[in-house]
């Protein structure tokens, strides 16, 4: 059967590309002939978007012409590198070791839509493969934001929101630590006023009292009141998710009274619970804010 012309075109960019990489000469794909077939091959693949092999050697391709080309020449090739790769960086089946380091940031930025608009809708089915696909894309993600980018916190957030997720459509209980770890994580990388940071604070906490569900450790669920306290004080009167963080700390005090039979905790969730019947639009008791300290236990081990 004769070899159909996405198939010679594929194997003339893949020439080009290995003897660039062994000579490390970028001449073999900058020479106008090479540029033509790359072209022509992106051509016949452009209206499907699930043909990732010849995009993977494309974006290959293009990111070796960028290389190669004077920095004033380049930035078409860089462009037109991240737009094959990124469908290829959407696909856990592919090893991120085959894209170039340099690049997993500019492809994880482009991903970032995609993955959390997966999320989203992974979080409003019961289905267990949508969860698993979501943990892995969002996984992607962390690993390749660089420390201090400016959505690094989000997506340490968003992989443990995907592997809470999973844990509850499947009861594994090391989806739960590795959601407690990417909680951690995320919470680790706030500073003091970080806009982030209650809600990082507010995820943990509920993390481990999961957790404690489970193994009964007393220090999870003390760690998860201390960080739903600092949760809740940084959610005023008129804050959207004010009811829910009062009565995760109504929960989690309502759980460590049936432990330890400590009033204290009992009149706190009283409270905490008339707060809600009330209404959550009042202004926080000075007894929240006091026992909300600046920091969680163990807080230099985070992340």
């Amino acid at each position: 059967m004769p070899r159909s012309e996405r198939d010679a075109l594929l194997e003339a960019v893949q020439e080009r590309l290995n003897r660039a990489v062994q000579l490390g000469d970028a001449a073999p794909v900058l020479d106008p002939q090479s540029l033509a077939q790359a072209r022509r091959l992106a051509e016949l693949i452009a209206a499907d978007q699930s043909d990732l092999v010849p995009r993977l050697f494309l974006g290959l391709f293009h990111w070796q012409r960028y290389l190669g080309l004077p920095s004033r020449d380049r930035q078409d090739e860089l462009r037109a590198a991240v737009g094959m790769l990124t469908p290829c960086f959407l696909n856990p089946g592919i090893d991120l070791e085959l894209f170039p380091p340099e690049l997993l940031p500019a492809l994880a930025d482009g991903a970032n839509g995609a993955v959390d608009q997966f999320l989203a809708e992974a979080l409003a089915s019961d289905d267990v493969e949508p969860m698993r696909l979501a943990a892995a894309l969002q996984e992607r993600l962390v690993y390749a934001t660089p420390a201090g980018h400016s959505r690094q916190v989000a997506r340490r957030s968003n992989l443990g929101t995907a592997l809470r997720g999973l844990f509850e459509r499947t009861g594994e209980a090391g989806q739960l630590e590795q959601a407690v770890e990417a909680f951690r994580a995320a919470l680790g990388a706030t500073v003091p006023g970080h806009p982030q940071q209650s809600i990082c604070a507010g995820n943990l906490g509920h993390a481990l009292r999961s957790r404690f569900t489970l193994t009964g450790a007393s220090s999870d669920l003390d760690e998860s009141i201390y960080l739903t306290r600092m949760s809740l004080a940084a959610a005023p009167a008129g804050h959207p998710n004010r009811a829910g963080r009062i009565d995760n700390l109504r929960r989690a005090l309502e759980m460590r009274f049936e432990i330890t039979a400590d009033p204290a905790d009992h009149d706190e969730a009283l409270r905490l619970a008339i707060m809600l019947l009330e209404g959550p639009g009042q202004e926080i008791p000075r007894w929240v804010e006091h026992q909300a300290g600046p920091a969680a236990p163990g807080g230099e081990d985070a992340g």
